[in-house]
């Protein structure tokens, strides 16, 4: 049987909602598998109750003051400490920016096989296979792990649906390490939370993005209203971003964030390989776009050769007849 050890990532005291899903996938494994969670920071007692629901073998609860700012060069000293406590077969990050800091710094540490933004993972003849695309998302690689030594995984989000708390409480280990404070040569900054209403495109179920075909900042709005009627976020293609009519934080692709919706609405995007990478493995894609040759139409569901500028009022405007329409 695997022991699992899953990172839980948070921020300002709220817990990650990727860390659900990372849940969801260890009790995918079913019998073949257990899990620990591991949880690091400063005054992070209150933390660890909201996680200790979700039948959890342990939670490891690294509590110190040198741990308050997301220094990964000191937390990867926390979590080997963890890891020699507990000493799982594989550690489970979340596919963040800091969940795969964190997996590589680890794996070179400990000298671990690593397999990073994987997709799906199964137990056959006890030993772990992993998912993950390659070649840009144009093939799908199965990775047979070694059945001894130390593994670690980065797991991407929006692959496995949140786990739900169970009538059980796991008990908290409290681990102690050496600390050590951060170096001259690192200073903290500060953290910059999103001003955006809308919800993260890792996360949500539906989303609608746009590309250079909507030609400026100001015709995004439309999205952003489609977005809230529909309790979706507003995504983006590179080049979108790159001319300045969505910030960084909301493009999509191989060099922004990977997404698997169950409702992805593609509006005036092309489709480059590297935008295809971080959104093909959506449930269901919607595709909007005048040229009949856009490689988005090769792996969306649905089509429609026609301006993401006349479709999007068009759609708002149908979809408030319907809800006038329909019985209060």
């Amino acid at each position: 049987m695997l022991r699992l050890l899953i990172c839980v990532e948070h921020r300002e005291n709220r817990v990650s909602p990727a860390v659900l899903r990372l849940i969801s996938a260890a009790s995918s494994l079913g019998e073949s598998a257990t899990f620990c969670l591991c949880a690091l920071g400063s005054r992070i007692e209150g933390l660890a109750q909201k996680v200790c629901r979700y039948r959890a073998e342990k939670i490891y609860l690294v509590d110190h003051g040198n741990l308050e700012h997301h220094d990964p060069r000191v937390m990867v000293r926390a979590i080997d400490a963890v890891v020699c406590e507990d000493k799982p077969d594989v550690v489970l990050f979340p596919a963040s920016a800091d969940g795969r800091d964190l997996a590589a710094r680890l794996a070179m540490r400990k000298g671990a096989a690593l397999v990073s933004n994987a997709t799906a993972w199964r137990v056959e003849n006890h030993s772990l296979v992993v998912t993950k695309s390659v070649y840009s998302g144009r093939l799908t690689a199965e990775i047979r792990l070694p059945k001894e030594g130390l593994k670690i995984v980065s797991l991407r989000s929006g692959v496995y649906p949140p786990a739900s708390l169970q009538s059980f409480e796991s008990p908290i280990i409290h681990v102690a390490c050496d600390i050590p404070e951060t170096s001259d040569d690192w200073e903290y900054v500060g953290f910059a939370s999103p001003s955006d209403r809308l919800q993260d495109v890792t996360e949500a179920e539906i989303i609608v993005s746009g590309g250079a075909g909507l030609k400026t900042k100001e015709n995004f709005q439309m999205l952003h209203d489609l977005a809230n009627r529909l309790g979706a976020a507003v995504g983006a293609s590179r080049g979108a971003c790159d001319a300045g009519f969505q910030p960084y934080s909301h493009q999509i692709g191989l060099t922004g964030k990977t997404v698997a919706p169950k409702l992805y609405l593609a509006l005036g995007i092309d489709g480059a390989v590297q935008h295809l990478a971080g959104m093909r493995h959506s449930k269901v894609i919607v595709a909007v776009n005048t040229k009949r040759e856009a490689p988005i139409f090769q792996v969306a569901q649905y089509g429609c050769v026609c301006d993401a500028l006349e479709f999007v009022p068009a759609l708002i405007e149908e979809m408030q007849r319907v809800r006038c329409q329909s019985p209060s």
